[in-house]
C-alpha cells in the first residue's frame, strides 16, 4: 500500500493532523475512533471527516473506515482491507442512488442496469 506522506506542498493542516494521528494505525485492527482523532487533533468531527476525504481523494492515500466492533479510521495495510473498504463504499453509493431514484420517482432497475454498463458490480444490490 502507498503509505507515503501526503505532498507537503498540497496537504492542508487538517489533513496533515489527521494523517499524523493515524501514524500507528496500520490495519483495521488498529482503527482509531472518530472521537479519538478529534481529541488528538483538536479538530471537530466534521473537519476530521473532511480531512479524511481530502487524504483519500486529493492525495489518494489508503485510509479505511471500520464500522465493526472496532470502529474508526486506519491506514489500509493489505489488499484485503482495500477490497473490503471498496465494497463498503460501493454498497453505500448504490444505496444512496437507490434512495435518490425512489425519491425522484424513477425506476431503480433501469438506473441499476445503466450503472452496470459503467463497470460497477451490482451483485450485492
Amino acid at each position: 500500500m502507498n503509505l507515503a506522506n501526503p505532498n507537503p506542498d498540497l496537504v492542508t493542516a487538517d489533513e496533515q493532523a489527521v494523517w499524523d494521528a493515524l501514524a500507528f494505525c496500520r490495519g483495521a485492527r488498529y482503527a482509531l475512533p472518530l472521537a479519538a482523532i478529534s481529541r488528538r487533533t483538536g479538530l471537530g468531527e466534521r473537519r476530521v471527516k473532511a480531512a479524511v476525504q481530502g487524504l483519500r481523494l486529493r492525495h489518494r492515500l489508503p485510509v479505511g473506515a471500520s464500522r465493526g466492533k472496532r470502529n474508526g479510521y486506519y491506514k489500509i495495510d493489505t489488499a484485503e482491507e482495500m477490497a473490503a473498504t471498496i465494497r463498503v463504499l460501493q454498497r453505500q453509493a448504490l444505496s444512496e442512488l437507490q434512495l435518490i431514484c425512489a425519491l425522484a420517482g424513477h425506476d431503480w432497475v433501469r438506473y441499476r442496469d445503466l450503472m452496470g454498463q459503467l463497470g460497477f458490480d451490482f451483485a450485492d444490490a
